[in-house]
């Protein structure tokens, strides 16, 4: 019964850690890419009443524009304030808390869920962009929804969360390949026998088929109009397509590794069987 208390008050106070952070950063101005995909492309659908959806190519970075879509609508609702702009972010705050949850009582046993759900929210990077106008607040909160989709094999919900996902940028449409992946092994669709595997892969193809015809629609849409896809030669941002040598490979892998070091990533991953037991 004791437990059963510590456990319910560990999961209450996850929620309002977040809401509380949250309140006291709506005064966080834009930052970063926030700057643009949370303010700038916001301000081009809300000057223009949402009668376009292709953005201009000085801040047009590739992306499905539905994030700044999605603030500039709050913004036509309520005010064009900063305020009104973290308020957007709300419904996916409490969304990714409940995901989470949902999740991690997949895994732990029932009285280990308050206080796994709190270690997992009190990741320093997820904090960090709670306190922003981010799009990967939305991209996390799909994310976890997708997952316990899969892990619940809830067809249409999965269906759903990685249109969502393709929506948010393109880093999700990334993270839908994962999870597909996640999807064949959860759901024992692969097979070494590829009379097998290929029958379950077609069966299981009409999930992904609303994102994927999105990805295609808006791309062909953006591409008959302006000629290019993702990025263009004078875009401020080409430089980060360009290909890199091997010094430049082993580089980025040590930024990676000090990053998993500096955000103590390294050690969970060392120590994930014992989140398990």
């Amino acid at each position: 019964m004791r437990k059963d208390i510590l456990n319910k008050i560990a999961i209450f106070f996850s929620l309002v850690l977040l809401i509380v952070l949250w309140a006291v950063s709506c005064q966080n101005s834009f930052f970063w890419d926030t700057v643009q995909l949370g303010s700038k492309h916001a301000r081009v659908f809300y000057e223009n009443n949402f009668s376009a959806i292709l953005l201009p190519d000085e801040i047009d970075s590739g992306h499905i524009p539905a994030f700044g879509c999605h603030i500039a609508l709050f913004w036509k609702l309520f005010d064009k304030t900063l305020f009104v702009s973290h308020l957007a972010i709300l419904p996916f705050i409490v969304g990714l808390f409940w995901q989470t949850v949902l999740l991690v009582k997949k895994f732990v046993p029932k009285e280990n869920v308050g206080i796994t759900t709190l270690l997992i929210l009190l990741t320093p990077t997820l904090l960090g962009q709670i306190t922003l106008v981010s799009p990967d607040v939305p991209l996390v909160f799909f994310f976890l929804m997708a997952a316990n989709a899969v892990l619940s094999n809830n067809k249409w919900l999965i269906s759903c969360a990685i249109a969502c996902l393709f929506l948010t940028s393109m880093r999700g449409m990334m993270i839908a390949v994962c999870l597909f992946i996640l999807d064949g092994y959860a759901n024992k669709l692969f097979s070494k026998n590829i009379r097998i595997l290929i029958p379950n892969l077609f069966k299981r193809a009409w999930i992904y088929t609303p994102a994927i015809l999105i990805f295609i629609v808006f791309n062909v849409y953006h591409y008959t109009a302006k000629g290019w896809i993702g990025y263009h030669a004078n875009s401020p941002w080409a430089d980060a397509f360009e290909r890199v040598d091997f010094s430049g490979f082993l580089k980025n892998v040590a930024i990676l590794i000090w990053r998993f070091l500096d955000y103590g990533k390294a050690f969970r991953l060392a120590n994930r069987n014992n989140y398990l037991k």
